[in-house]
Order: structure tokens, then sequence, then C-alpha cells
């Protein structure tokens, strides 16, 4: 009998992989409206030490990248909704839009 088994390296563990297409999520947090914005700020001030004068705001955010296995875009888009709110943004004071996409 030959057993072959595909394995995924995930966080230093090699755990084995399902047989779903492979997906990149790209996840975009940022500051609510209204929320102050002191690095934003400072960016600002920065930018119109350097001359460039025509700058006036910035929200500064993260960018989290998510390499993800599955075989459906609707479940794992699911599963980064919830990841987003339960760990990747602070939902009182963030917030956050994504993308799913199956790698090429």
């Amino acid at each position: 009998m030959n057993l072959r088994i595909n394995w995924l390296l995930v966080a230093g563990y090699w755990l084995p992989k399902d047989g779903g297409k492979m997906y990149t999520a790209k996840v975009y947090v940022q500051l609510k409206e209204g929320i102050l914005d002191p690095q934003g700020q400072t960016v600002v001030r920065a930018l119109m030490s350097l001359g460039y004068k025509n700058v006036s705001d910035v929200r500064v955010g993260k960018f989290i990248e998510l390499k993800m296995e599955g075989k459906d875009k609707k479940t794992l888009a699911s599963q980064v909704d919830e990841m987003s709110n339960r760990l990747l943004s602070n939902p009182v004071i963030e917030s956050y839009t994504f993308d799913v996409e199956e790698e090429g």
C-alpha cells in the first residue's frame, strides 16, 4: 500500500494538507473615522518638513497577508472575517476589509 500525504508547514509545524486549493487573504485594518491617529499626524508633520506641503491627512493602518488552504473561497472568506473580528483588529476602534484570491 502506497500512502502519499502532502504536508504544509504552518507556524513551524508540519500539518497534512487537506487537498484543497491555496489562497491568499489580504486584510487591511485602519482606525475608524473619528478616532485620533497620532501616528498619522506624525507622518504628516514629517512629510511637510521634507517639503511635501500638499499632504493634508495621513491614516496609518495595518496590512496582513494570510496564506490559506481550503476547498472553497466562500468558507475561507467567512473564516477571514471571523479572524479579523476576533484577533486581527480591535472592532471598538478599527475597521477592516479583506480580499481572498486563489493562488495562480
